[in-house]
């Protein structure tokens, strides 16, 4: 018989994961989490107690793996709060991860002037300990099939779209098959849908080439192609504070290629420091929300079509939430430090967000 010392250790594993921050795998009978942290710039707090979320019971009988990217404020008792969901796989995942947050505990700190002592993303797994490392055969041979319609000149949208749901019913495949189905996605709304389809397929790919990409390399590549993707496309429609936000991460991942990228988005670094002001459209997504990274200290949100309810600002330094009205504008006091933009409202509300640079 397993003492308790034996069973505890069989069911809690600590491992590893990219950009030298620790996460932790607990694992059950059947089923394990894994958390990693994901840094902004050069600052993340690291947690003290984490516990495993449950895993959705209709996700576990359909033998489902997925991923959610969370981002949340710590107050002065090291107690995360307002978080919100920059991506996910599936919205029962959702559930589970913003429950298990509240059990969260960073190290408090009570002699702190402001509430709020950091701002962290992290990313959270679910997958079953009987998953292959590979997607299954039937997934590659739809993957490929699929992957040769989209180049497919002929192929119309509704057939590949039929392709698309197909593939998505497919159970049992690891967490990296996610980044495979949603790079599909990313190529599907390339050609038919808008930019703002093609950014929600990449921020969802990435979940998934995130998890073990630090030990396998094929999804380490993957990643980088990813994000390489997500920021050209962020400096499409000028949401510069991301697409900074992703090339650091793309730096810690493959200094070679941040390098020969950042030579092609000078645009990027131009708008950190000029006096101009800055225009992104706002499109609200199905989920109800959408976000940024700003890069200037004032802000104002004018609504175009539908319904904007709510504007929240997490800063390294301060939390504020404000009701949304017309045309509304609002300075950011330098010491709140950078700062993550959610805008909420009806799904596909749209608006232009407009950053300058205020002394």
């Amino acid at each position: 018989m397993d003492t308790g010392k034996q069973m505890a250790t069989r069911q809690i594993k600590l491992g590893y994961v990219a950009f030298f921050t620790t996460c932790m795998i607990l694992t059950s009978q059947t089923l394990s989490a894994m958390e990693g942290y994901v840094p902004y710039f050069n600052y993340q707090l690291q947690a003290t107690y984490r516990a495993a979320p449950a895993y959705p019971r209709e996700e576990l009988r359909s033998g489902n793996a997925g991923g959610v990217s969370l981002v949340f404020l710590v107050d002065r008792h090291g107690k995360p709060f307002a978080p919100t969901v920059l991506g996910s796989t599936a919205t029962s995942f959702e559930i589970t991860s913003l429950n298990v947050l509240t059990t969260y505990q960073f190290p408090p700190s009570p002699d702190s002037e402001t509430n709020v002592i950091g701002r962290v993303s992290l990313n959270i797994y679910y997958e079953l300990e009987t998953y292959p490392s590979r997607p299954s055969k039937k997934f590659n041979k739809l993957y490929k099939k699929i992957f040769r319609q989209i180049n497919d000149e002929s192929k119309d949208k509704e057939s590949l779209a039929r392709s698309l749901r197909k593939m998505r019913k497919i159970n049992s495949i690891p967490p990296s098959a996610i980044g495979y189905l949603n790079l599909l996605e990313y190529k599907f709304a390339s050609k038919f849908g808008s930019q703002n389809e093609q950014l929600i397929a990449l921020q969802t790919a990435d979940i998934g080439f995130t998890h073990r990409s630090e030990s396998n390399k094929k999804l380490e590549q993957l990643r980088v192609f990813n994000l390489d993707n997500l920021i050209r496309t962020q400096q499409n429609i000028k949401d510069y504070g991301s697409a900074l936000y992703n090339f650091e991460l793309l730096r810690k991942v493959d200094a070679d290629k941040a390098s020969i990228i950042a030579k092609e988005i000078k645009e990027v670094f131009v708008w950190m420091n000029n006096d101009e002001s800055l225009e992104t459209p706002v499109v609200i997504s199905e989920r109800g929300n959408t976000s940024f990274y700003l890069l200037k200290n004032q802000m104002s949100i004018r609504k175009i079509s539908g319904t904007f309810t709510k504007v929240i600002l997490r800063c390294d330094q301060m939390h504020h939430e404000v009701a949304y009205t017309n045309d509304l504008t609002f300075d950011i006091p330098k010491e709140w430090g950078t700062c993550h933009l959610e805008v909420i409202g009806d799904p596909g509300a749209t608006g232009i967000l407009t950053q300058s640079p205020v002394d």
